[in-house]
């Protein structure tokens, strides 16, 4: 018989996982609830050293909350183990399926304290220090992943690395903004910024108004919001760049 869900069992499960890069099945039953999750990202964030540097965004639009059953937005904690800036050096065996994804990432000047009354766009801009280009490296350690499990796991995230930061960014038309994604300077895939809601800082404000369940969104921390490209699977060793242009560029060496 399956013991009973026990959030920090199954955070150091995840966390020993992450470091040998292997699957696992849950060692108790796992989350039945959005709430049982964020404690599992809670116990593995402590596991991670306890100060979360970033965050990532998801389940944004009705259709992909009917589709994964979580009627709400969703936020992942980005664990400081794997978390950088650009460039960065990872051995491609400490992932099991990574999948590239080219992401507008957002530092906070100031604090976004939970609130009852929403933020607006303007007062969220108004907390932005900087606009970065990013990589997120979308992973998993469950042999089988419900869409609870996956947010239990940090909404799947496996690493991320930031670029340089543009606090003039306010002028820029983020949804017609493009960028491409080289493996050793061959492009292999493109996007652009409309692929999230238009213009990816909407998530930004969705996140300020949906908050991590079990922590705040606090000065110097890096928020990401959604792969603007078809995640491209990282099947090679080689360097990965992101090219942002006027943004500026993120390189992930796979070794």
């Amino acid at each position: 018989m399956t013991a009973a869900f026990d959030a920090k069992a199954c955070a150091a499960a995840l966390f020993a996982a992450r470091k040998a890069a292997r699957k696992i099945d849950w060692p108790t039953t796992g989350p039945q609830t959005p709430a049982d999750a964020y404690a599992v990202q809670a116990a593995l964030a402590a596991l991670s050293g306890g100060t979360v540097p970033g965050w990532k965004v998801g389940n944004l639009t009705a259709a992909q909350q009917e589709k994964s059953n979580i009627h709400s937005v969703t936020t992942g904690a980005l664990l400081a183990p794997w978390f950088g800036p650009s460039p960065v050096r990872w051995r491609l065996a400490d992932f099991l399926v990574p999948k590239l994804e080219c992401e507008f990432a957002f530092s906070l000047g100031a604090d976004l304290p939970k609130r009852a009354a929403p933020y607006s766009r303007d007062e969220v801009a108004a907390a932005v220090a900087a606009l970065h280009p990013a990589i997120e490296i979308f992973d998993t350690r469950l042999a089988v992943a419900s869409p609870l499990d996956a947010l239990a796991d940090c909404m799947a995230s496996g690493g991320f690395a930031y670029g340089p930061g543009l606090a003039d960014w306010k002028q820029l038309d983020l949804g017609k903004h493009t960028m491409t994604l080289a493996l050793d300077g061959v492009e292999v895939a493109s996007g652009r910024g409309a692929e999230i809601l238009g213009d990816p800082f909407a998530a930004l404000v969705l996140m300020a108004n949906n908050p991590p369940a079990f922590a705040s969104l606090r000065k110097g921390a890096v928020v990401t919001t959604g792969s603007c490209i078809v995640p491209y699977l990282a099947s090679k060793t080689g360097t990965y760049t992101a090219d942002f242009g006027v943004l500026g560029k993120v390189e992930i060496a796979m070794f």
